[in-house]
C-alpha cells in the first residue's frame, strides 16, 4: 500500500494506532464536520500529553524564574539607560548656561 506524504507525517508523528485512526477516518469526500470530529482529539490528546511532559519535568519553574530575571535586566537597563539621559540633559543645558553666559560678556565688551 503506498502512503501518501501526510500520512507518512502522521505515522512518524503520532503512534501508529491513532494515526490509522487518523487516516483511516479522514477522507476527503467526507463533510468538515466530520474530519474534524476525527482530527481534534488527537489534537487535544498531543497537547495534554506535551503540557503533562512539561508539568513532570519542571518546565514551568524554570521558565518563570528565567522570565523574571530577563525583566529584571530589561529594568536595570532601562533604569541605567534612563539615568544617562537624565545626565546629558544636564550636561546640555549646563553648556548651553555657559554658552549663553560667554555670549553676554563678549555683548558686554
Amino acid at each position: 500500500m503506498s502512503l501518501t506524504f501526510t500520512q507518512r507525517v502522521l505515522h512518524a508523528v503520532i503512534p501508529t494506532p491513532v494515526s490509522r485512526f487518523l487516516v483511516r477516518n479522514f477522507h476527503h469526500d467526507l463533510p468538515l464536520s466530520r474530519r474534524l470530529i476525527a482530527v481534534v482529539p488527537a489534537g487535544v490528546l498531543l497537547g495534554g500529553s506535551i503540557e503533562l511532559f512539561m508539568n513532570a519535568t519542571g518546565f514551568y519553574p524554570v521558565l518563570v524564574r528565567k522570565a523574571g530575571e530577563r525583566r529584571a535586566e530589561e529594568a536595570f537597563n532601562d533604569a541605567r539607560e534612563k539615568a544617562r539621559r537624565e545626565e546629558f540633559k544636564r550636561n546640555q543645558q549646563a553648556r548651553m548656561q555657559q554658552q549663553q553666559q560667554q555670549q553676554q560678556q563678549h555683548q558686554q565688551q
